[in-house]
């Protein structure tokens, strides 16, 4: 196996929700024994937002864009950006699943969704703890490394307030402001969490090196206004110093050497045809029907009925 320990720095706020208290979004919390027996409530990254954030979107940017892939069923995205979902079909054979594999490090790495199957990938991803007093026994027999010079969890808790909705130079405005406000992590503060692989491919192992390598390193909510940006240090434990770089050049190069199959092999997945601006342009125009001159004839035959019963003032009843 090999793991990857990793040490997140909050260089912005974090706000990382789970749930609310009236209008105050709470923090996401996880529940830990500490070293003293008692149970502590401490600010948490989930291991699937850290999943998504820096592996699945950065990997499936890099992998569409090194294969020339920029349009898809809408399957197949859902698929790589969001891990698919489960229909009923007939699922692949043991030895079509394996060549899909050994073709897709991608889907090695992260699984997924297919069509009448659940791909289990390789990678575990570990939740994200405060580098706090309380957990710091957990972390060091997690990492084998000594927690020093820590406080409380709720040290590192802040809070925020902001209003929208109004303008500035509009005092009959401001009593119409939107007040929103929360919990969130405060800048500075650390969090510890790890990646793990089992039975990885060295072609897997460069895909998830590069995704990390370009992840944009953001995680939680709030983004648009500056929260959320974690500077990520890690250290591979099982890899020798100097082999990630070629890790990551043998799967870059695998991918511009077999563009071609990989493409196929996603793409085979999916019946649901791409559409293009082009099928857009070439939909037929529904016309109205011509009217026959039968139908023309009937109905100025009906309007000079009409014409006639109007001048003797009648009805077509009489």
């Amino acid at each position: 196996m090999i793991t990857i320990h990793m040490l997140s720095t909050a260089l912005s706020p974090i706000t990382h929700m789970h749930g609310t208290a009236g209008n105050v979004a709470l923090l996401q919390r996880e529940a830990i024994l500490g070293k003293d027996g008692q149970v502590y409530s401490i600010p948490c990254l989930s291991g699937n937002a850290l999943r998504h954030s820096l592996v699945r979107a950065p990997a499936a940017e890099y992998m569409c864009e090194a294969i020339d892939m920029p349009l898809m069923p809408y399957q197949l995205a859902d698929l790589m950006w969001h891990g698919g979902r489960l229909t009923k079909a007939n699922p692949l054979t043991a030895g079509a699943t394996k060549a899909l594999l050994d073709s897709v490090p991608f889907l090695a790495l992260l699984g997924g969704a297919l069509p009448g199957q659940i791909l289990q990938g390789c990678l575990k991803v570990s939740r994200g703890l405060l580098v706090c007093d309380e957990a710091a026994d957990i972390i060091e027999r997690r990492s084998g490394v000594a927690v020093q010079n820590t406080h409380g969890a709720e040290t590192f808790v802040g809070s925020y307030l902001y209003t929208r909705g109004a303008e500035e130079n509009n005092p009959d405005a401001i009593q119409d402001r939107m007040i929103y406000e929360g919990e969130c992590v405060k800048a500075g503060a650390k969090f510890y969490h790890t990646m793990s692989l089992e039975q990885s491919s060295p072609l897997a192992i460069g895909c998830l090196l590069k995704a990390l390598t370009d992840a944009s390193k953001d995680i939680g909510g709030m983004g648009r206004i500056g929260h959320g940006e974690l500077h990520i240090e890690w250290a591979c434990t099982s890899i020798a110093v100097g082999d990630e770089r070629s890790l990551i050049d043998g799967y870059t190069d695998y991918l511009k050497q077999n563009a071609g199959a990989v493409k196929s092999a996603l793409m085979d997945l999916f019946d649901e045809p791409v559409k293009t601006d082009a099928d857009e342009k070439k939909k037929p125009v529904k016309r109205a029907a011509k009217k026959s001159t039968d139908d023309k004839t009937k109905q100025d035959a009906l309007k000079a009925t009409q014409t006639d019963l109007d001048f003797f003032g009648a009805t077509p009843e009489d």
